[in-house]
C-alpha cells in the first residue's frame, strides 16, 4: 500500500487547478487520476515524489511536472524544495538546473560508475536482488535513495551515471527523462510504447 499524505493531495489539487485555469489542459496525477481538458495538451504531475522521505524529513523529494503535446514530451520541470533546486527542460532547447545549462558530455566521467536503482512492489523482489548482484559482480557502486524523478534528473547533472527501475509510473518519469535527453544523455522512450499510462521499466544513463 502506497503511503499518501494530505500534502500529496493538496499539492496535486493546487497544481491541477492552476493548470486548468491557465491552460485548460488535461492533467494526469498520481493521486487523483486523469482529468479532462479542452487545451489539447496533457500535464503529468507527481505532487511529492519521494513521499517516504518527505514524511521522515529526509531532504530528498521533489515536485515533478511533465507536459505532453500529441503524446510527445515537450516540457519537464522538477523542483526540489529541500535544496531549492529547479530543473527545467524544453524539447529542442536544452536543460538547466537553477539556470545553469546541463551537459552530460561536458561532465567528467569517473572510472567506476555510480548507479541508482529503484525497487517496486509491482515486480518480484528477486528481480531487484538480481540487479544488485550483477552490479556488485561488475564492481559497480549503487544506491537507492527513494525519489525516482530526482534520481533520473541527477543523471543529467553527472552526479550519478545511470538510473534503473523495473517498473515506474508516468508521473515518475514525465519530466526527468526529458531533462536527461536535453542534457545529452539517454532515457528509455517511456511514452513511445503502448500502454504507457499503466507504467513500465526505465533506464537512464550518460
Amino acid at each position: 500500500l502506497d503511503l499518501v499524505t494530505a500534502a500529496d493531495r493538496a499539492v496535486e489539487t493546487l497544481i491541477a487547478t492552476r493548470i486548468a485555469a491557465t491552460f485548460g489542459d488535461a492533467v494526469l496525477g498520481e493521486e487523483h487520476g486523469r482529468s479532462t481538458g479542452a487545451g489539447g495538451g496533457l500535464w503529468i504531475v507527481d505532487p511529492i515524489d519521494g513521499t517516504y522521505n518527505f514524511v521522515h524529513d529526509y531532504p530528498r523529494w521533489c515536485v515533478s511536472l511533465g507536459y505532453l503535446q500529441d503524446g510527445v514530451q515537450e516540457i519537464g520541470v522538477i523542483y526540489a524544495p529541500p535544496t531549492d533546486q529547479l530543473y527545467v527542460a524544453r524539447r529542442g532547447h536544452g536543460a538547466t538546473r537553477n539556470g545553469q545549462r546541463l551537459s552530460i558530455e561536458a561532465a567528467p566521467g569517473p572510472q567506476r560508475p555510480l548507479i541508482e536503482i529503484g525497487t517496486t512492489p509491482a515486480r518480484p523482489l528477486a528481480n531487484f536482488l538480481t540487479v544488485i548482484e550483477r552490479l556488485v559482480g561488475n564492481g559497480i557502486e549503487f544506491r537507492r535513495v527513494g525519489s525516482g524523478a530526482l534520481g533520473i534528473a541527477q543523471v543529467a547533472t553527472g552526479e550519478i551515471d545511470g538510473y534503473h527501475e523495473a517498473f515506474m509510473y508516468p508521473w515518475d518519469v514525465a519530466a526527468a527523462t526529458l531533462i536527461v535527453r536535453e542534457a545529452g544523455g539517454y532515457a528509455s522512450n517511456f511514452f513511445g510504447r503502448p500502454g504507457w499510462e499503466v507504467g513500465g521499466a526505465m533506464l537512464a544513463c550518460n
